[in-house]
């Protein structure tokens, strides 16, 4: 009888072990006004939330090793139609983190925001946006990788990089209308780029951080790049240490470049169109 209960109370604890370890949790929404929430703890977990309608609400959780976050907000997850002022949040503590965020939206939003925050190590955050989306990615750890596509064709887009430590690279692309793109890394072996093509645009890239009035300065093996085109375009570069390397290209209308470098190995090369 006893060996009996011990075979029980094994299975017990195995069968919760397993539970934690790996975790899939998906949440599919239509119409308008949801609110979705997945709260993960262990590894191997895996969470996705597709929403279709508007002001729609969807937030991801996790707490372990491997995780996983898709959030769909649009027309790709039903196949049909858009969504309008959604907002979505990603929050993934632990290593080999991946956090996918994708809003399809009506070209009448105006209000919807995506944010990830990653702590740990060997992450990867993705976010694509169209029309009236902010964008947010701040990562803390090592091996870190961060993606911004951002593209309107009717309201302002505004894509915001934040790294801080260790084999950084941020990339945002931009396609038209009132464009606004920012990068900020910290230390280590950092690479940022910036791509925007179309109208009124802004991008800012600061490596080594803080920016204007300077100090932070970890910064390291840096390398910025920023190319915008036609209209009104505005370039920012720092780096404030170490081998660092800028390059800006703009080509028509009303331009401005700044390029900022101190200390060590700095080159920078600046092409600007005329009118």
């Amino acid at each position: 009888m006893k060996r009996y209960i011990m075979t029980i109370l094994a299975l017990f604890f195995l069968a919760n072990m397993l539970y934690a370890q790996s975790n899939e949790a998906t949440i599919n929404q239509k119409n308008d006004g949801h609110q979705a929430s997945i709260e993960q703890v262990g590894n191997i977990n895996e969470a996705v939330i597709d929403q279709l309608g508007y002001n729609d609400i969807a937030e991801i959780t996790q707490d372990g090793i491997d995780n996983y976050a898709n959030i769909w907000q649009g027309n790709e997850g039903y196949h049909t139609g858009t969504t309008w002022n959604a907002r979505s949040y990603v929050d993934q503590e632990g290593n080999e983190n991946v956090a996918l965020v994708t809003q399809r939206l009506w070209t009448g939003s105006q209000r919807s925001r995506s944010f990830i925050n990653q702590d740990g190590e060997e992450n990867h955050a993705e976010q694509e946006l169209t029309n009236g989306a902010r964008a947010n990615i701040d990562q803390l750890g090592s091996s870190n990788e961060a993606y911004q596509f951002l593209n309107t064709n009717y309201r302002i887009n505004i894509g915001v990089i934040d790294q801080e430590g260790d084999n950084n690279w941020a990339e945002q692309i931009q396609g038209s209308s009132d464009l606004t793109t920012k990068i900020y890394q910290f230390g280590d072996d950092n690479e940022a780029k910036s791509d925007q093509s179309g109208t009124g645009h802004m991008s800012k890239i600061a490596q080594g951080a803080e920016a204007h009035d300077w100090p932070a300065i970890e910064s390291f093996s840096n390398f910025a790049e920023i190319t915008q085109s036609d209209s009104y375009n505005t370039a920012t570069i720092g780096q404030w240490g170490d081998g660092n390397d800028a390059t800006i290209m703009q080509s028509a209308d009303d331009n401005t470049a700044n390029v900022f470098q101190f200390g060590d190995a700095n080159t920078a090369n600046v092409t600007q169109s005329a009118q």
